[in-house]
């Protein structure tokens, strides 16, 4: 019986290799793969017998044989990740093309010229990651002690340790505020938030092919925006090591410069007393609205990007 590859578009049924038993490298060949369920548009899960073929493994993912003769089999090398998907930058360009055509037949001239600034800007604050459209960071204001037992767990914040609202801020490279998700309990995690936001239910029409999104560390969403062809890029984490290298460390600065401007903003925005002194427990299902006002209030001050 022939199996299939896993890849979406190879036509390969010569077999392959299964998908790794460690989560962190299972995890790396879905995300690489950018196979996606049709109904929902979330990233695929293997099963028992699926493969990758060897035709999406470059020769330096293989352990080098050295006897006289070929193994039938590959081995690859531990932690190899499938690389190589010649199908997937046709398609995403062919893609990119048609939604770009589209979306010019509707802008008006106007507001072709707004993108083409963006666009401009965005290459000259964001030279290393000039695909950056949103920058993403977490924020939390104080509320009073709730009295039901079951309230005061779902909005204890364990990082500021007390009762809060947390909601996730989102900003555009010139320091314009462009999303502010609804805000949760404090024990809510940022993962949890972006899962049920607009920003990644609405994917496609925030982001086009090939765009990225800046956020914290703790903001481990990639596989999310992996099949909107979207990159999420956050600082390296050491992952067992002793010390990152020093591309790493460039890379992680370069980062931390740009993506400060999100603090900035969320401090522009707690000068608003209103969401930095607790909220009233009779006032937190007006929680959202008040947040949401004080960081569009601050799109009317002086802009923290200079």
């Amino acid at each position: 019986m022939p199996q299939y590859c896993a890849v979406p578009h190879c036509k390969n049924k010569r077999g392959g290799h299964q998908f790794p038993n460690v989560i962190k490298s299972r995890k790396e060949w879905i995300v690489k793969i950018k196979r996606a369920v049709t109904p929902t548009g979330k990233l695929w899960e293997p099963g028992e017998h699926d493969v990758v073929c060897s035709d999406h493994f470059s020769t330096d993912d293989y352990i080098s044989c050295n006897s006289g003769r070929e193994n039938k089999i590959k081995k690859l090398k531990p932690g190899a990740i499938p690389t190589l998907f010649p199908g997937h930058t046709e398609s995403s360009t062919e893609r990119g093309k048609r939604a770009l055509k589209r979306k010019l037949t509707v802008l008006t001239e106007e507001e072709v010229q707004d993108n083409n600034i963006i666009e401009l800007e965005c290459q000259q604050t964001f030279k290393p990651f000039s695909s950056t459209r949103i920058i993403l960071d977490a924020t939390e204001i104080p509320i009073e002690k709730p009295s039901h037992v079951l309230s005061q767990r779902v909005t204890f914040s364990n990082y500021k340790n007390r009762n809060t609202l947390k909601t996730m801020i989102g900003i555009s490279p010139n320091g314009l505020v462009t999303f502010v998700s609804p805000s949760y309990g404090g024990s809510c995690s940022d993962r949890q938030i972006i899962e049920n936001s607009e920003l990644y239910v609405k994917s496609s029409e925030f982001f086009g092919a090939g765009e990225s999104i800046m956020a914290d560390r703790g903001i481990l969403v990639q596989d999310l925006f992996a099949s909107a062809n979207v990159k999420v890029n956050i600082p390296t984490m050491l992952r067992g090591k002793h010390q990152l290298g020093p591309d790493d460390v460039v890379r992680d600065r370069r980062i931390a410069s740009q993506r400060i401007h999100v603090e900035r903003v969320i401090g522009l925005a707690k000068t608003y007393k209103i969401i930095t002194v607790p909220l009233p427990y009779q006032l937190i299902p007006l929680g959202s609205k008040l947040v949401f006002i004080c960081f569009m209030l601050c799109n009317f001050r002086t802009s923290i990007v200079s």
